[in-house]
């Protein structure tokens, strides 16, 4: 029996194929087996965030601080956008700092003088409600109470090398899947040039095309290249230190390291030239520029706000109309 089983699995093979070829099918069976089988099954096997306790907590809570907290938030270096974390712990109870995260403005309009305080230290800044469980909330203090005091100096250094705390997002796959690249709202990196949208967008009133040039032609809207800077810093405000800043780069051919504000994960595939081209105004996905003296985040860049924006073009716009899958179709951004 079991030798006919084997007799009958090789005749399968080896009908109707050349005998060179019947090495490679098995080989390709036997991928084909492991896709199907075996990347569920290690996907089902990889920690949950139910189980970051039993998983170096300590390191889940680093990931999570520097994906979501460091932006704003040092351990030890004083003060940036928001309060020092070190020893917040001591400051606030736990129940007290699950609430403020998952919703500061709701525990400040209760009345709570802790949370009354924090906003009016820091205003207009205000803190966006992060989606955290207990048990990732208890990760990032348990990161923040073990951190040493260098801690803050490398997460700095690290967005001061031009790498944004949302691209570590990544890393925390399979433990929290895509969730928060995009969706850091008030992100507002210090950037290598104290470059001014409200000076150049506002009172200047240049075209944003006119140094983001890629987004009417490409699926990117690019950074402009020094040189775009020098055709009007050639002769306007060249005694500016941060002008000083750009004539360097340009004289040694060396490109400024610009930090990205705004990020989306890897499989959604956003074109800037299709929305330019169609008479989306910029102003709709990064708020309102020309006020802003330092570039930020001005709000989730979440596919609900996407889907939201693409029903209410669908409904005013008569050529999609009667067409209704044409903006909402999912192989428009995941293909």
């Amino acid at each position: 029996m079991s030798n006919g089983g084997k007799t009958a699995h090789r005749n399968l093979f080896a009908k109707g194929y050349p005998a060179h070829l019947r090495k490679k099918h098995r080989r390709v069976l036997a991928i084909l087996v492991f896709v199907v089988l075996g990347a569920p099954l290690s996907l089902w096997l990889a920690p949950k965030p139910h189980m970051l306790s039993a998983v170096e907590p300590s390191s889940a809570g680093k990931d999570i601080f520097s994906s979501k907290c460091v932006a704003c938030h040092s351990i030890g270096e004083g003060k940036k956008i928001g309060p020092d974390l070190k020893g917040v712990t001591t400051r606030h109870s736990k129940e007290w700092i699950k609430k403020f995260v998952r919703n500061p403005q709701s525990l400040k309009d209760s009345g709570d003088a802790a949370a009354i305080k924090l906003f009016a230290e820091f205003a207009p800044m205000v803190m966006a409600p992060q989606e955290l469980s207990d048990t990732e909330v208890d990760a990032v203090l348990a990161y923040i109470e073990q951190a040493p005091a260098s801690a803050g100096s490398m997460e700095t250094a690290s967005r001061k090398n031009g790498e944004s705390a949302q691209s570590k997002e990544k890393d925390l796959w399979p433990y929290y899947g895509w969730r928060g690249i995009g969706e850091s709202k008030g992100y507002m990196p210090d950037q290598p040039i104290a470059f001014s949208h409200k000076l150049h967008a506002g009172t200047m009133k240049i075209n944003c095309l006119y140094c983001h040039f890629g987004a009417e032609k490409s699926r990117h809207a690019g950074i402009p290249p020094v040189n775009v800077c020098m055709n009007c810093h050639q002769a306007v405000k060249r005694d500016s230190p941060e002008v000083q800043k750009i004539i360097k780069a340009f004289q040694e051919n060396k490109p400024i390291e610009w930090i990205k504000v705004h990020n989306l994960p890897d499989h959604v595939q956003f074109n800037h030239s299709v929305h330019v081209n169609a008479g989306v105004d910029c102003l709709k996905c990064h708020g309102d520029v020309p006020h802003m003296v330092k570039m930020r985040q001005a709000k989730k860049l979440t596919m609900g706000e996407c889907i939201s924006c693409h029903r209410e073009i669908h409904q005013k716009n008569p050529a999609t109309r009667n067409q209704p899958n044409r903006l909402l179709d999912c192989a428009n951004c995941h293909h």
